[in-house]
């Protein structure tokens, strides 16, 4: 019973914040007030572990000096400071106080299995009701971008190619591009949800096609490339028969994408697969890049403070990487990357397609994201000791 409680906690804050269109209508004096209480939760029900409570000791110290920092560059950043303060302590806490909760742990794993499932059911539906003019749909604005809403298929955004239309699917989240995020990146993830072979198989194709259901560029990317990579290792380990010369042919071959990416005209590309923010996306980088070539050392490492491009320039940047080096400063940026690596090592097409998806999306700093990668981080913990049986 304690176990559902939690579990309806950590769902009201996960649909409370961004990337949800719930968190437009939802008042802060309603979310801040989820977010504490679950903090407070996991905080007391791991506080008696070594690890949380030197973090917590170090970490007031550390979020003290951020805070007097952060609060001198930009004063009208207060609440985002706190927000994302709080963020941190609540991502730390709730993997302890989970890994503590191997029972929660599992009904959290096949509560996101089935979200997934029903978003990418949700989306298929309303792309096609959409675009074959199968449902009616009005007109709505949200922030400044024009969509089209109907209360049961969620929100509709026109993606224009040179000779039509086509409506891509957001089903009830701010962007299309939060919903492909969702959907591409949890595609892999799936693989580490303890469920049997042909709940897998059948879930991932569910949710491939919802993801594709959004029309992102991001998503196109992030599927040819990690499939690309995983044939391309079949092949060169069928051929090689060792796993040492593949993995270095491999990096090899990355390095060379990398490098082939660079000199590619990306515009002439970017074109062909309808409109996109991609020029836009390219302006904001540009900002950043200036913003961190302008900065003096204490800007560089610890940042200008959160929200700071949103309120100097009125809009954010669309790359997490170069947000982060911005607002939080490499040192931040570096701890964070480790942790998110740390979470996702042991699914590598997962945390691939996270660190992909990561240069065209601001997600990272929503309880979405938080409970995502620990949740990875938990199950695949679990598998390597067998704590958790397959779903049958």
């Amino acid at each position: 019973m304690l176990e559902v409680f939690f579990l309806f906690l950590l769902m009201a804050v996960l649909f409370s914040f961004q990337p949800f269109t719930s968190s437009v209508i939802m008042p802060s004096e309603i979310r801040v007030p989820l977010l504490l209480l679950f903090t407070f939760f996991a905080i007391i029900f791991s506080i008696r572990k070594k690890k949380v409570f030197y973090f917590l000791l170090i970490g007031a110290v550390a979020f003290t000096v951020l805070f007097y920092i952060w609060i001198r560059n930009s004063p009208q950043s207060l609440s985002d400071i706190v927000y994302i303060v709080v963020l941190i302590i609540f991502t730390f806490c709730l993997y302890n106080f989970l890994k503590r909760a191997p029972r929660l742990v599992w009904i959290l794993s096949m509560f996101w299995l089935l979200l997934l499932v029903v978003v990418s059911f949700f989306a298929i539906l309303s792309f096609i009701a959409f675009n074959f003019q199968l449902a009616p749909y009005k007109e709505t604005l949200i922030g400044d971008y024009m969509y089209y809403y109907n209360p049961i298929l969620g929100y509709i955004h026109l993606k224009n190619f040179e000779t039509t239309s086509w409506g891509r699917a957001c089903y009830f989240m701010l962007e299309p591009s939060y919903l492909a995020f969702f959907l591409t990146t949890n595609f892999f993830f799936i693989d580490s949800i303890p469920v049997n072979p042909a709940t897998k198989f059948a879930s991932k194709l569910i949710v491939f096609a919802g993801a594709l259901s959004a029309l992102s560029t991001a998503s196109w990317i992030v599927f040819g490339l990690i499939f690309g990579i995983s044939i391309a290792y079949w092949l060169i380990k069928s051929l090689s028969h060792n796993k040492r010369i593949t993995k270095v042919i491999i990096y090899s071959l990355l390095i060379a994408l990398v490098i082939a990416i660079i000199y590619l005209p990306k515009d002439k590309i970017i074109s062909m697969l309808g409109t996109s923010s991609y020029a836009d996306r390219e302006n904001r980088v540009t900002e950043s890049i200036l913003v961190l070539g302008s900065s003096d050392i204490n800007h560089l490492l610890f940042g200008s403070s959160p929200a700071y491009l949103e309120k100097v320039f009125g809009r954010g940047e669309s790359n997490q990487f170069f947000k982060l080096l911005v607002e939080e400063g490499i040192i931040l940026t570096i701890l964070i990357t480790v942790f998110i690596v740390a979470c996702l090592k042991q699914n590598f097409k997962f945390m691939m397609a996270v660190f992909i998806f990561l240069n065209s999306v601001v997600i990272l700093w929503t309880p979405l994201f938080c409970i995502n990668i620990v949740l990875c981080r938990l199950l695949t913990e679990r598998e390597k000791t067998g704590s958790y049986k397959t779903i049958t």
